[in-house]
Protein backbone atom coordinates (compact mmCIF):
# COMPACT_ATOMS: atom_id res chain seq x y z
CA UNK A 1 0.00 0.00 0.00
CA UNK A 2 1.61 3.18 -1.24
CA UNK A 3 1.37 6.39 1.13
CA UNK A 4 -1.43 8.94 0.71
CA UNK A 5 -1.34 10.81 -2.61
CA UNK A 6 -0.86 13.97 -0.59
CA UNK A 7 2.28 13.19 1.68
CA UNK A 8 4.61 14.22 -0.83
CA UNK A 9 8.78 15.44 0.41
CA UNK A 10 6.67 19.41 0.26
CA UNK A 11 4.01 18.16 2.79
CA UNK A 12 6.75 16.78 4.83
CA UNK A 13 8.95 19.74 4.56
CA UNK A 14 6.03 22.47 5.32
CA UNK A 15 5.00 20.56 8.31
CA UNK A 16 8.29 20.37 9.64
CA UNK A 17 8.78 24.30 9.40
CA UNK A 18 5.62 24.51 11.01
CA UNK A 19 6.47 22.62 14.33
CA UNK A 20 9.98 24.16 14.08
CA UNK A 21 8.55 28.37 13.82
CA UNK A 22 5.66 27.38 16.58
CA UNK A 23 7.50 25.63 18.88
CA UNK A 24 10.94 28.11 18.60
CA UNK A 25 8.08 31.20 19.14
CA UNK A 26 6.83 29.79 22.02
CA UNK A 27 10.01 28.98 23.93
CA UNK A 28 11.34 32.15 22.56
CA UNK A 29 8.09 33.56 24.79
CA UNK A 30 9.52 32.16 28.02
CA UNK A 31 13.00 31.62 27.64
CA UNK A 32 13.43 33.93 31.12
CA UNK A 33 11.01 31.23 32.88
CA UNK A 34 7.73 30.37 33.12
CA UNK A 35 5.77 31.97 35.61
CA UNK A 36 4.09 30.12 38.65
CA UNK A 37 0.44 30.42 37.41
CA UNK A 38 0.98 29.28 33.90
CA UNK A 39 2.18 25.71 35.55
CA UNK A 40 -0.94 24.02 37.01
CA UNK A 41 -1.38 19.82 37.59
CA UNK A 42 -3.57 18.40 35.57
CA UNK A 43 -3.55 15.03 37.26
CA UNK A 44 -2.15 13.77 40.68
CA UNK A 45 1.27 12.95 38.27
CA UNK A 46 0.98 15.30 35.56
CA UNK A 47 1.37 19.00 34.88
CA UNK A 48 0.26 21.45 32.44
CA UNK A 49 1.51 24.30 31.08
CA UNK A 50 0.21 27.37 29.37
CA UNK A 51 3.22 26.85 26.35
CA UNK A 52 1.95 23.25 26.01
CA UNK A 53 -1.76 24.74 25.25
CA UNK A 54 -0.92 27.41 23.18
CA UNK A 55 1.55 25.07 21.13
CA UNK A 56 -1.06 22.19 20.60
CA UNK A 57 -3.88 25.27 19.80
CA UNK A 58 -1.49 26.53 16.50
CA UNK A 59 -0.44 23.36 15.31
CA UNK A 60 -3.81 22.18 14.96
CA UNK A 61 -5.30 25.63 13.08
CA UNK A 62 -2.11 25.31 10.79
CA UNK A 63 -1.71 21.51 10.47
CA UNK A 64 -5.30 21.71 9.01
CA UNK A 65 -4.83 24.56 6.96
CA UNK A 66 -1.85 22.01 5.11
CA UNK A 67 -3.99 19.08 5.05
CA UNK A 68 -7.69 18.96 6.93
CA UNK A 69 -8.94 16.53 8.95
CA UNK A 70 -9.49 15.47 12.41
CA UNK A 71 -7.22 16.76 15.43
CA UNK A 72 -6.45 13.95 18.09
CA UNK A 73 -4.52 16.20 20.64
CA UNK A 74 -3.37 15.61 24.47
CA UNK A 75 -4.84 18.52 25.75
CA UNK A 76 -7.67 19.77 23.93
CA UNK A 77 -9.72 16.88 24.83
CA UNK A 78 -10.04 15.37 21.77
CA UNK A 79 -9.22 11.95 22.01
CA UNK A 80 -11.86 10.62 19.92
CA UNK A 81 -11.77 13.41 17.16
CA UNK A 82 -10.78 10.33 14.51
CA UNK A 83 -11.75 11.21 10.67
CA UNK A 84 -12.29 7.71 9.97
CA UNK A 85 -12.52 8.41 6.27
CA UNK A 86 -10.08 10.92 6.27
CA UNK A 87 -7.02 12.65 7.76
CA UNK A 88 -6.25 12.83 11.24
CA UNK A 89 -3.48 15.17 12.99
CA UNK A 90 -1.97 13.13 16.22
CA UNK A 91 -0.35 16.07 18.71
CA UNK A 92 1.47 16.38 21.48
CA UNK A 93 2.44 19.47 22.15
CA UNK A 94 4.99 18.68 24.98
CA UNK A 95 5.70 15.59 25.90
CA UNK A 96 8.15 15.62 29.09
CA UNK A 97 6.70 18.88 30.29
CA UNK A 98 7.76 17.85 33.98
CA UNK A 99 11.39 17.81 32.21
CA UNK A 100 10.25 21.21 30.63
CA UNK A 101 9.52 22.84 33.63
CA UNK A 102 12.19 21.52 35.57
CA UNK A 103 14.81 23.37 32.93
CA UNK A 104 15.52 19.88 31.43
CA UNK A 105 16.52 19.11 27.47
CA UNK A 106 14.55 15.80 27.96
CA UNK A 107 10.77 17.25 26.11
CA UNK A 108 10.13 17.41 22.67
CA UNK A 109 7.19 18.30 20.17
CA UNK A 110 4.80 15.24 18.48
CA UNK A 111 3.07 15.44 15.66
CA UNK A 112 1.93 11.89 13.96
CA UNK A 113 -0.74 12.17 10.52
CA UNK A 114 -3.34 9.38 10.45
CA UNK A 115 -4.87 8.67 7.02
CA UNK A 116 -7.76 6.59 6.22
CA UNK A 117 -6.72 3.99 9.09
CA UNK A 118 -2.87 3.81 8.24
CA UNK A 119 0.11 5.86 10.06
CA UNK A 120 1.58 7.92 7.66
CA UNK A 121 3.93 10.01 8.83
CA UNK A 122 5.59 11.04 12.15
CA UNK A 123 7.99 13.95 13.52
CA UNK A 124 9.61 14.48 16.82
CA UNK A 125 11.13 17.62 17.51
CA UNK A 126 13.43 18.39 20.91
CA UNK A 127 14.35 21.92 20.22
CA UNK A 128 16.53 22.16 23.28
CA UNK A 129 18.86 19.19 21.53
CA UNK A 130 18.81 20.41 17.99
CA UNK A 131 16.91 17.61 16.86
CA UNK A 132 14.42 17.09 14.10
CA UNK A 133 13.43 13.27 13.48
CA UNK A 134 10.93 12.71 11.11
CA UNK A 135 9.48 9.18 9.35
CA UNK A 136 7.40 8.47 6.33
CA UNK A 137 5.45 4.91 5.87
CA UNK A 138 7.99 2.95 3.39
CA UNK A 139 10.65 6.10 3.39
CA UNK A 140 12.48 5.22 6.37
CA UNK A 141 13.50 7.82 9.16
CA UNK A 142 15.85 10.87 9.25
CA UNK A 143 17.36 12.89 12.10
CA UNK A 144 18.34 16.89 10.80
CA UNK A 145 17.32 15.51 7.21
CA UNK A 146 19.97 12.70 7.05
CA UNK A 147 18.54 9.04 7.03
CA UNK A 148 19.69 6.57 10.17
CA UNK A 149 21.07 3.84 9.87
CA UNK A 150 20.38 2.11 13.31
CA UNK A 151 22.86 0.39 15.40
CA UNK A 152 22.09 -3.24 16.24
CA UNK A 153 24.85 -3.49 19.89
CA UNK A 154 22.33 -1.95 21.72
CA UNK A 155 21.13 -3.97 25.00
CA UNK A 156 18.17 -3.48 27.63
CA UNK A 157 14.80 -2.14 26.94
CA UNK A 158 12.34 0.99 27.80
CA UNK A 159 9.46 -0.17 30.06
CA UNK A 160 6.54 2.05 31.66
CA UNK A 161 7.76 4.05 35.01
CA UNK A 162 7.37 3.24 38.23
CA UNK A 163 4.65 5.49 38.92
CA UNK A 164 2.37 4.72 36.13
CA UNK A 165 3.08 0.68 35.46
CA UNK A 166 0.09 -1.30 36.10
CA UNK A 167 0.72 -4.79 37.61
CA UNK A 168 0.12 -7.18 34.67
CA UNK A 169 3.69 -4.91 32.86
CA UNK A 170 5.21 -5.33 36.36
CA UNK A 171 5.36 -8.93 36.55
CA UNK A 172 6.11 -9.24 32.82
CA UNK A 173 8.73 -6.97 33.41
CA UNK A 174 9.97 -8.91 36.70
CA UNK A 175 10.16 -12.10 34.72
CA UNK A 176 11.81 -10.26 31.65
CA UNK A 177 14.30 -9.44 34.71
CA UNK A 178 14.80 -12.21 35.82
CA UNK A 179 15.80 -13.53 32.35
CA UNK A 180 19.28 -11.26 32.38
CA UNK A 181 17.07 -8.49 30.66
CA UNK A 182 18.39 -4.67 31.57
CA UNK A 183 15.03 -2.89 32.00
CA UNK A 184 15.15 1.31 31.64
CA UNK A 185 12.14 3.33 33.51
CA UNK A 186 10.80 5.65 30.66
CA UNK A 187 11.01 9.46 31.34
CA UNK A 188 10.03 10.89 28.32
CA UNK A 189 7.97 8.62 25.57
CA UNK A 190 9.11 9.93 22.11
CA UNK A 191 12.46 10.47 22.99
CA UNK A 192 13.23 6.89 24.04
CA UNK A 193 11.20 5.96 20.67
CA UNK A 194 14.12 7.81 19.12
CA UNK A 195 16.70 5.64 21.07
CA UNK A 196 15.22 2.86 20.08
CA UNK A 197 15.05 4.18 16.37
CA UNK A 198 18.97 4.81 16.44
CA UNK A 199 19.31 1.45 18.67
CA UNK A 200 20.91 3.13 21.24
CA UNK A 201 18.16 0.82 22.99
CA UNK A 202 16.89 -2.71 22.08
CA UNK A 203 13.28 -1.94 22.02
CA UNK A 204 10.46 -1.30 24.80
CA UNK A 205 7.42 -2.50 26.05
CA UNK A 206 4.28 -0.07 27.44
CA UNK A 207 0.98 -0.80 28.48
CA UNK A 208 -0.50 2.68 27.88
CA UNK A 209 -2.29 3.87 25.21
CA UNK A 210 -2.76 7.38 24.52
CA UNK A 211 -1.95 7.88 20.52
CA UNK A 212 0.05 11.14 21.04
CA UNK A 213 1.98 9.45 22.95
CA UNK A 214 2.85 6.30 20.60
CA UNK A 215 1.47 7.00 16.96
CA UNK A 216 5.23 8.63 16.06
CA UNK A 217 8.06 7.24 17.63
CA UNK A 218 5.63 3.78 16.77
CA UNK A 219 6.24 4.63 13.30
CA UNK A 220 10.02 5.93 13.31
CA UNK A 221 10.80 2.50 14.60
CA UNK A 222 8.49 0.52 12.16
CA UNK A 223 10.42 2.09 9.70
CA UNK A 224 14.34 1.88 11.45
CA UNK A 225 13.05 -2.03 10.64
CA UNK A 226 11.77 -2.94 14.19
CA UNK A 227 8.79 -4.81 14.48
CA UNK A 228 6.09 -3.43 16.57
CA UNK A 229 2.72 -5.63 17.98
CA UNK A 230 1.28 -6.09 21.20
CA UNK A 231 1.20 -9.59 22.75
CA UNK A 232 -1.82 -10.29 22.03
CA UNK A 233 -1.05 -10.42 18.31
CA UNK A 234 -2.43 -6.85 16.87
CA UNK A 235 -1.00 -4.65 15.64
CA UNK A 236 -0.40 -0.99 17.21
CA UNK A 237 -3.67 1.52 15.97
CA UNK A 238 -3.57 4.45 17.71
CA UNK A 239 -7.59 4.88 17.16
CA UNK A 240 -7.77 1.38 19.20
CA UNK A 241 -7.45 0.76 23.06
CA UNK A 242 -5.10 -1.62 23.90
CA UNK A 243 -6.11 -5.35 24.82
CA UNK A 244 -2.48 -5.93 25.75
CA UNK A 245 0.94 -4.19 26.24
CA UNK A 246 2.93 -3.22 23.16
CA UNK A 247 6.08 -4.34 22.37
CA UNK A 248 9.09 -3.61 20.03
CA UNK A 249 12.01 -4.53 19.37
CA UNK A 250 13.49 -6.36 16.64
CA UNK A 251 12.15 -9.29 14.91
CA UNK A 252 14.24 -11.79 16.31
CA UNK A 253 14.39 -10.34 19.86
CA UNK A 254 10.89 -9.97 19.97
CA UNK A 255 10.32 -13.36 19.09
CA UNK A 256 12.40 -13.98 22.33
CA UNK A 257 10.91 -10.98 24.58
CA UNK A 258 7.36 -11.96 23.37
CA UNK A 259 7.69 -15.67 24.89
CA UNK A 260 9.38 -14.43 28.02
CA UNK A 261 6.36 -12.18 28.37
CA UNK A 262 3.54 -14.58 27.03
CA UNK A 263 4.81 -16.90 29.58
CA UNK A 264 4.87 -14.33 32.64
CA UNK A 265 1.12 -13.75 31.36
CA UNK A 266 -0.19 -17.07 31.43
CA UNK A 267 1.53 -18.09 34.98
CA UNK A 268 -0.59 -14.78 36.33
CA UNK A 269 -3.29 -15.17 34.45
CA UNK A 270 -3.51 -11.98 32.64
CA UNK A 271 -4.99 -10.94 29.73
Amino acid sequence: MNATPELDHQLLDTVERIIRMVVDEEIELIKHGLDVSAVRWKSALQVVTDTDLRIERRLATALRQVLPGGVVGEESGTEDAWALDGHTWIIDPIDGTAEFVNHSTAYSTVVALWSHGALEAGWIYAPSRAQMWRTRRSDGCQLNGYHVLRDSTAIGISITAEEYIRDGLRQIVQHIMAAGVHVFPCTTVSLDYTRIAAGELAGAIYDWDKPWDHAAGVLLCQEAGLQVMHLDGNAYDPARRWTAPLLIATPQCWNILASLANHARAKASLP
